[in-house]
């Protein structure tokens, strides 16, 4: 199998100017981060940050959205657009670009299924059990790493169940580190992909200008499967065309070609993920405290 260059068709040049559109949209969101954070006093985001500040809800969504804004930066660079506006040539391999976009679902997609509740509890639960799940994964890597400091562990967990068992948050004596361990936990360390199809009612099919048919869901499993050198996303999301005169017996060589239809379904998906999580963030930073 190779990567090679090709002429560009009328509907692949198509599907690119929309990835260029989205990029451009989210540009714009990304230029008014300014008008959220620092959160107004009057607002509902200010008001969970009051409750609990230790884990400031507004500064876990404002890193949240920033990560993703420099994947998606990063994303265009690798395919060329980043900066001029006026795009004269794209060089797009069937590698990188995907994992690239994984980031930017993951980061905006837990940002905005922490903030999806209207209930204030609810939405400082969702950040209890989120914190957790960075322990969780803290743990996870200072353990393979033969680390000493396993200490630190122990305090945040300790730190975590004083302040669900000081706002009172679950029923009497719940945990967010011991509802992370069992199978009814609500964090992120339930599948990404469950808090994408819960967000998903938020959505607005045609809120970057074009309607859209693929789901986050669906859109981050591609991604994910690019990102972990799965062979099924190198065929169904890019185009292999095999080479004449190379069969022999079972096997024949191709040569694969990165499409800009599946990148437009991806990339929208995304851009339309992380411009639903910026009016979600806009909302609960600019409203009446509720």
């Amino acid at each position: 199998m190779k990567t090679m260059s090709r002429e560009t068709t009328e509907e692949e040049l198509e599907a690119l100017y929309r990835v260029i559109h989205f990029i451009r949209q989210s540009e714009t969101d990304e230029n008014l981060m300014s008008t959220i954070f620092p959160v107004s006093e009057q607002s509902s985001m200010y008001k969970d940050n009051e409750v609990l500040p230790e884990l400031s809800l507004p500064d876990f969504v404002q890193m949240k959205l920033t990560f993703a804004y420099g994947h998606l930066a990063a994303f265009a660079r690798w395919l060329g657009v980043e900066g001029d506006p006026e795009v004269h040539s794209i060089q797009a391999l069937p590698f990188g670009g995907y994992a690239l976009l994984r980031p930017v679902l993951e980061c905006a997609g837990e940002a905005l299924w922490v903030m999806k509740p209207e209930n204030r509890q609810t939405r400082l639960r969702r950040r209890l059990t989120a914190q957790a799940d960075e322990i969780v994964n803290a743990a996870r890597f200072l353990k393979d790493s033969n680390s000493r400091n396993q200490a630190q562990v122990n305090q945040k967990i300790a730190k975590l169940d004083n302040i669900a068992d000081r706002l009172k948050l679950g029923q009497k004596g719940w945990s967010p580190w011991k509802d992370s361990m069992t199978d009814k936990r609500e964090s992120k360390h339930t599948p990404i992909s469950n808090m994408l199809t819960e967000v998903e009612s938020m959505r607005d099919s045609e809120k970057l200008g074009f309607e859209s048919t693929t789901s986050w869901s669906a859109s981050w499993r591609a991604c994910s499967g690019a990102t972990h050198g799965q062979s099924w996303p190198i065929t169904t999301l890019n185009e292999a065309i095999s080479v004449p005169g190379t069969r022999k017996g079972h096997s024949v060589e191709h040569n694969i070609f990165a499409k800009f239809e599946s990148l437009a379904l991806v990339t929208h998906a995304s851009c339309d993920l992380l411009a639903t999580a910026f009016d979600r963030a806009d909302g609960l930073a600019n409203h009446l405290r509720k």
